[in-house]
């Protein structure tokens, strides 16, 4: 089997450059979002490009194709990152342009960082546009060019709202095994009989881990999991510092980007621990580096380059090369965990910052990420891109890298590995352990006077499996074949195929919660969803088992003297995001809204399909099963009086998201004084069912 090394670049850099030409038509759109549809094509047809060749406007294709290595330093706003760039180039030209890309590894971002900053830079969007498609044919690998592209994207003002193709469509071979890609190449190209019009692969989820935490494949390999987790890693680069004047930004405040970091990872094991007790296994086990690794994994994937993602062997232990990595991995966790006992991080100046209070837990969220506002870096490193390299078993080569990249080093495959949520719970045990050592939460910090809630009520929460599609029609998927004419000719796109995957889903349910109040005021609402009973049945002290809940929903209400009702649908949480339409058909819906007069259309289009970076929706609640899993709900109302009340951007991670300066998991973060919630009349605590159902009954409903 060969790789076929121009995967990325066929022949799309002439059309895209035509296509960006000639979208001045926008301009012809009568409604306010022409702008954005002009930008979203752009954008869009940069990766999903349509196979005829536009002719329109040929004199910008030719400036384009003819662009010189001079021009980005005019077309960007900040010089310095352009002669970077420039005094680089000749290197990252030099490295094959099938080469995998490393998010977590930091001598592989060089090219990315680069091109990032010269793209955030650019001085239009027009600038930013042309930089793109100039910079993918030949400059830069190829993944690592999404890559860059894709934070641009997240972080310039003008930018942000608009969305790529999706991943699973595009570079499939991060999403899909190597066999499923095989079949995909092989129908494409005629060598399957009898295929028709469509061709369907049924996904395979239980190949690749040999333990019990293969039961939960269909949950690590969701492709809108792992392509959140690709978005989420592009808003918050570990690279990236806050503290950089850089010309734009991702609209995520400096004082929270160390506790996102913690607060997105914490509910991620949180919910994946629930559905492990869905299917009756225990919690996310510890990790003992002088033991063997217990959870193995299979990739069954193949970088573009040829080479196999690497497996870890069940029980396997550290290979002698990874020894090093070990040694620091013991430093950096004692340094961490001596500063949150003694209360004190230390800097690279005379102040050291302290560990007093909880408005210091971004700092030190910063030093567990390792990403670049850490107080010290180089006394703290970085326990998330270390413990990415030892469990991820990729082969050390000494004095360049590695051709192969382990799952847990690429963002886009972090999660189909269960190690994930094992050196995730490291992590967060170091955060839980300052929370700890915090003063416990009073009545007086928890309570909300005049105000109770007196019921909440919800409709019968019900889960399914239902089948996925994913179509595999882009040319970039078809990287097997050789380089021979007749073979790439043959890959046309007469045979759509299609991936089914079973995926988790739930009926949509609604809340209505009853809080009488006795004055007209502002409040806060905050649901968290955790476990009632451990694995073997035993009931949970609810006080002791707070680390294992995730929010599930918040926002602000106003409250009315007397009785109010407060209505909620599980579709409103800003935690939480629909699932894209397919690349074919939203490309059909700009090309649609481009064209039109009806400025209705138009803008209904446009607010529909902006992106909002959430969890897939399907995922807030966990499996559950045949005779209901029980579980606690928590319900809470605190007041805003005299609060600064903000939101999270629209366009950035968890939109909408409403901010009133007490910290992201209050109030189950630390634990609880005095009689805990029982006396509190603005907590209610429900005990609930979640069923698992057919999907046939759950259609029969």
């Amino acid at each position: 089997m060969t790789s076929h090394r121009g995967v990325l670049s066929t022949g799309l850099f002439a059309i895209t450059i035509t296509i960006i030409a000639g979208l001045v038509r926008a301009s012809e759109i009568p409604s306010a979002e022409a702008d954005f549809l002009r930008k979203q094509e752009v954008v869009f047809q940069l990766l999903w490009s349509s196979r005829e060749a536009p002719k329109n406007h040929p004199e910008v294709f030719e400036r384009l194709r003819n662009y010189k290595l001079e021009d980005v330093g005019a077309a960007c706003e900040n010089h310095t990152h352009a002669k970077e760039f420039e005094n680089h180039l000749h290197r990252f030209q030099a490295v094959s342009q099938d080469e995998p890309f490393a998010a977590f590894r930091d001598e592989h971002v060089d090219e990315v960082r680069l091109l990032f900053d010269v793209l955030l830079c650019a001085k239009s969007f027009d600038e930013f546009a042309a930089l793109v498609a100039w910079s993918h044919a030949g400059k830069v690998p190829q993944v690592a060019w999404i890559h860059a592209f894709a934070m641009a994207l997240a972080h310039r003002k003008d930018t942000r709202g608009l969305r790529l193709p999706n991943l699973y469509e595009i570079v499939p071979h991060y999403f899909f095994e190597t066999e499923v890609m095989v079949k995909a190449y092989r129908a494409k190209t005629g060598e399957i009989e009898g295929v028709g019009d469509e061709y369907v692969i049924e996904a395979n989820h239980t190949s690749h881990t040999e333990s019990t935490d293969s039961q939960l494949n269909y949950f690590r390999d969701d492709v809108g999991l792992n392509q959140f987790y690709f978005q989420l890693h592009n808003q918050l680069p570990f690279w990236l510092s806050c503290e950089e004047k850089n010309c734009n930004s991702n609209g995520i405040p400096k004082h929270l980007r160390g506790e996102l970091y913690y607060h997105v990872h914490k509910t991620l094991l949180a919910r994946y621990e629930l559905e492990r007790l869905s299917l009756g296994l225990g919690r996310v086990e510890d990790i003992d580096w002088e033991q063997g690794i217990s959870t193995g994994y299979r990739s069954g994937m193949t970088h573009l380059n040829g080479w196999p993602v690497p497996d870890r062997e069940p029980g396997a232990r550290l290979p002698v090369s990874k020894y090093k990595f070990l040694e620091e991995v013991k430093h950096y966790e004692s340094r961490l965990s001596k500063a949150i006992d003694l209360g004190e991080l230390r800097t690279g100046s005379s102040f050291n910052k302290k560990l007093d209070e909880s408005s210091s837990f971004n700092d030190l969220c910063n030093a567990l990420q390792g990403n670049n506002d850490s107080p010290q870096p180089k006394l703290y490193g970085s326990l998330d891109r270390l413990y990415r390299r030892l469990l991820g078993f990729a082969p050390e080569v000494t004095g360049k890298k590695s051709g192969q990249v382990a799952a847990l080093e690429m963002s886009w495959t972090s999660l189909r590995d269960a190690g994930f949520f094992r050196m995730n719970k490291r992590i967060l045990d170091l955060g839980l352990r300052f929370k700890r050592n915090l003063p416990v939460y009073t009545p007086a910090d928890l309570g909300f006077d005049g105000i109770r809630i007196d019921y909440v009520h919800l409709d019968k929460l019900v889960t399914y499996l239902d089948s996925f599609e994913s179509t595999l029609n882009h040319p970039r998927v078809h990287y097997f074949a050789d380089d021979s004419a007749a073979r790439k000719e043959s890959c046309g796109p007469k045979t759509t195929v299609m991936v089914r995957q079973q995926r988790l889903n739930h009926k949509a349910f609604a809340y209505q919660i009853g809080v009488t109040s006795e004055r007209v005021t502002k409040g806060v609402v905050r649901i968290f969803l955790g476990p009632k009973v451990d694995a073997r049945g035993n009931e949970l002290d609810l006080e002791d088992s707070i680390e294992q809940f995730y929010e599930l929903d918040r926002w602000i209400v106003d409250l009315k003297q007397g009785s109010n009702k407060l209505d909620r649908s599980s579709n409103d949480s800003p935690y939480y995001s629909s699932d894209p339409q397919s690349s074919e058909a939203y490309n059909r819906d700009i090309v649609r809204a481009l064209r039109t007069t009806d400025e209705n259309l138009a803008r209904d289009i446009v607010h529909s399909r902006k992106l909002h970076l959430g969890l897939p929706r399907r995922l807030l609640l966990p499996r559950g099963n045949r005779s209901g899993l029980g579980l606690r709900l928590v319900v809470c109302l605190h007041g805003l009086d005299g609060a600064k009340v903000d939101k999270l951007d629209e366009e950035t991670l968890f939109g909408g998201l409403a901010l009133d300066g007490r910290d992201l998991g209050f109030p189950l973060d630390r634990p609880i004084g005095g009689e805990g919630f029982e006396r509190l009349r603005n907590f209610m605590v429900k005990d609930i069912k979640v069923f698992h159902e057919d999907v046939k009954d759950v259609e029969k409903d």
